[in-house]
């Protein structure tokens, strides 16, 4: 028989290890029903937030259907119209439309007869009789339903809202009033940056998100059987999009008539979830341990009954904290470890109040700067609409292939009244000389090549004008562009004045020695290809440096200013003449020697009847002949020793060599 203490201790160890084992399976269990549990309460969470949107969305569709209705109201009762209507007259009926649908900023008025045929219609989506039997419009009316419909027109959807037209002769017709579903519509839409929408038809039409939309566009990012289950069965599903996880939903449209069937998908940033996922099983990991402290506090208060009423104090005080107080107090006093413990505890819970509060005002300041950020987005597009607009460049706004905006500086560059008149004479095909299926390619390549295109251009009063075409791309997929024409007319003007200063003598007026050297070797390149006659004409004005001396340098620079003239008057279109330095010039004849000769000596005669100078001048000139089988520096060496024989023989004389 073993002693009753060690009795006692055999019973304490096997039940010691038989609640440690327990302990290990409720905490393996635990553990199952923890994930289990947040993972069900995870999807619950995502399909709440996604319930929520899509009952925000289905909010504003009801919005849209009431601003449709009053428009088609303000629509039906127009005294003009029903005049209009009354007498049948479509022609002024299609303008009337045309204006009050401006005015009213709907996108499609539609007018029917009493047996639903179509009278006319304004805007860019054709009716046809399809759509108009889907709809079941006499059907509804007599049932005394109003008519709200969703109908696909080629790329977009847009809301419509039928009415019924009465006189006093009874009904006169029916009137479709509709507004596009655009893009920014559905931004608006949007509360939150972690969901993305796009309203399915045959393919995504419109997304809140460009980075989406461009990638749903081409196709469906989940494949059309899931889309089909998602559709009717519901479900969240994982995929990819852009190389970065979502999770997708869809949600049909019940409350409003759909041609054909459309759908709302709901896109849900997978990481934000999984951030979800992991802030929530922190939650339920701090809350499994908070059970096994109360385990372990249990097996204590087995085997050491002297902390009983510590613990159970204790326990009061997580008690407290478990339900959310931030200051717990125990019913009677702790000591030793209790205390400390009691203490973090308490630490702790304001700490976890602290950042909950924290986060909750960050939660607030996130959302305002959001609005203010929506907000000055909002603003900034619609000044850079402005400027856009108002710029002194002439903009040309090309989107999908098509020139959709002019500003007004490129219509008075062309003295045109409308927009309609740029498209209708094709002027951007014409600017750009190309053809117009060419558009595209053509903007393509030159904004590949970061290229800044010249063009001249002239205004209707025939005045040249130059600019530099700029093309910005907005998205090269679908041939969107942005064309800029700077007006560079001043700066070609002034490099053009650069250039002829740069080739010009500005005291005599003729072309400079760099020129002359231009033209020289260009003339004895052609003497050398074709049977092209030339002579080189040096000429010297005689005792220049006693002119300068008797009568001062002013006197010189008027008798060089007054023979540069005297040349551009006497020699033909075809010769050309430069200053070659100081007091000798050079000259070009395009004739053989004989005439060159007869010119040289109406030179010498020109130059001592010169008039306005004080001192009478002479020249002396000496030329040659250009010869293919002689290089540049020999020719010239020839003129110029024509030139010292003319001056050693007595001056005022022509010499050839």
């Amino acid at each position: 028989m073993r002693p009753f203490k060690e009795w006692i201790g055999f019973i304490g160890t096997r039940i010691s290890l038989g609640l440690i084992t327990v302990g290990f399976l409720a905490l393996m269990v635990t553990f199952y029903w923890l994930n289990s549990q947040t993972q069900k309460r995870l999807n619950q969470l995502v399909e709440h937030m996604i319930d929520q949107v899509y009952v925000q969305t289905v909010g504003h569709f009801d919005l849209l259907k009431e601003t449709t209705a009053r428009l088609g109201e303000l629509l039906i009762h127009d005294p003009q119209l029903l005049e209009m209507l009354q007498q049948d007259d479509r022609h002024h009926l299609s303008d009337q439309l045309m204006v009050i649908a401006s005015k009213l900023s709907a996108d499609e008025v539609v007018v029917l007869d009493p047996q639903g045929h179509i009278l006319i219609q304004s805007g860019r989506f054709p009716f046809d009789t399809e759509k108009l039997d889907y709809l079941f419009i006499f059907e509804s009316f007599k049932q005394g339903k109003p008519l709200h419909a969703i109908v696909r027109q080629g790329d977009l959807f847009l809301h419509y809202t039928a009415l019924a037209i009465h006189n006093a002769d009874g009904l006169k017709g029916f009137l479709l009033v509709g507004i596009v579903i655009d893009d920014l519509m559905m931004r608006m839409i949007k509360h939150q940056g972690s969901v993305d929408f796009a309203l399915i038809g045959d393919h995504v039409v419109t997304a809140t998100s460009m980075q989406i939309h461009k990638e749903v566009i081409r196709e469906l990012p989940i494949p059309y059987p899931i889309y089909q289950h998602l559709l009717h069965e519901g479900g969240i599903y994982e995929t990819e999009i852009a190389h970065h996880p979502y999770l997708i939903t869809v949600k049909p449209i019940t409350h409003i008539e759909v041609y054909p069937d459309a759908s709302f998908m709901m896109i849900y940033d997978a990481s934000f979830v999984e951030s979800l996922q992991s802030t929530m099983w922190n939650e339920q990991l701090t809350a499994m341990l908070v059970i096994l402290a109360l385990l372990a506090l249990t097996l204590l208060w087995l085997f050491m009954r002297y902390y009983k009423r510590n613990l159970e104090a204790l326990f009061c005080v997580i008690d407290c904290y478990r339900r959310g107080e931030s200051k717990c107090k125990s019913a009677r006093k702790l000591d030793g470890e209790y205390a400390h413990l009691d203490g973090a505890l308490e630490e702790m819970a304001l700490a976890l109040s602290d950042a909950r509060q924290e986060l909750a005002q960050y939660a607030n300041e996130l959302e305002e700067k959001v609005v203010v950020r929506t907000e000055a987005l909002n603003r900034r597009n619609q000044f850079l609409k402005h400027v856009l607009a108002q710029i002194h460049d002439m903009v040309v706004l090309v989107e999908e292939g098509e020139v959709t905006f002019v500003n007004q500086t490129l219509l008075s560059f062309f003295n045109l009244k409308s927009f309609e008149s740029f498209i209708q004479n094709h002027l951007l095909e014409t600017i750009l000389k190309i053809d117009q299926k060419d558009l595209c390619h053509y903007l393509n390549e030159n904004f590949q090549h970061d290229r800044t295109i010249p063009l001249q251009l002239r205004t209707v009063t025939g005045e040249a004008r130059f600019f530099a075409l700029n093309i910005g791309m907005i998205d090269a997929s679908t041939c969107s562009f942005l064309l800029i024409f700077h007006d560079i007319t001043d700066n070609e003007r002034q490099t053009r004045q650069l250039e002829k200063l740069a080739m010009e003598d500005l005291l005599s007026g003729l072309p400079n020695r760099r020129m002359f050297e231009t033209v020289f070797h260009q003339t004895l390149g052609l003497v050398e290809r074709t049977d092209l006659k030339a002579v080189l004409m040096i000429i010297d004005i005689d005792d220049f440096k006693r002119v300068n001396d008797t009568y001062g340098h002013d006197e010189g620079d008027r008798v060089i200013r007054a023979i540069g003239k005297m040349l551009k008057r006497m020699l033909r279109k075809s010769d050309f003449s430069a200053r070659w330095g100081g007091e000798e010039f050079a000259l070009i004849i395009q004739a053989d020697l004989e005439h060159a000769q007869e010119v040289a000596q109406k030179i010498l005669k020109a130059v001592r009847e010169l008039k306005n100078i004080q001192s009478p001048v002479t020249v002396s000139i000496g030329m040659t002949a250009f010869t293919p089988n002689l290089s540049e520096e020999e020719i010239f060496s020839k003129a110029d020793q024509a030139l010292y024989t003319a001056k050693r023989e007595g001056k005022d004389r022509v010499e050839v060599a």
